[in-house]
C-alpha cells in the first residue's frame, strides 16, 4: 500500500463513534477498516489522536503543539537562554 499525504477524502466510509473527550479536548470519533481510529477537535475539526491497528499491536499518536522556545535551546556566550 502506497505511503503519502492522505487524500480529501481519506475518511470516507469510516463509521463515527461519536463524541467523548481525548486529552481534555471535545473530540469526534471515526474509525475506519479495523486499522485507525481517529479523533479531530469538535470545535476545529484538528487532529487531535491517532489510533492504529498494527498486528496484534494497538498503537496512539496524540497531537502536541510546542512552540520554539519548547523545541529549540538558543544558546548565547556558552550559557543557555
Amino acid at each position: 500500500m502506497p505511503v503519502g499525504v492522505l487524500r480529501p477524502d481519506w475518511l470516507s466510509n469510516a463509521t463515527y463513534m461519536g463524541k467523548s473527550v481525548v486529552n481534555g479536548v471535545a473530540v469526534y470519533g471515526y474509525t475506519k477498516q479495523d486499522f485507525i481510529d481517529y479523533y479531530a477537535d469538535a470545535e476545529t475539526c484538528a487532529p487531535v489522536r491517532w489510533c492504529l491497528l498494527f498486528s496484534e499491536i494497538y498503537l496512539c499518536f496524540s497531537e502536541l503543539i510546542y512552540g520554539v522556545d519548547d523545541i529549540y535551546h538558543v544558546i548565547t556566550g556558552g550559557s543557555t537562554v
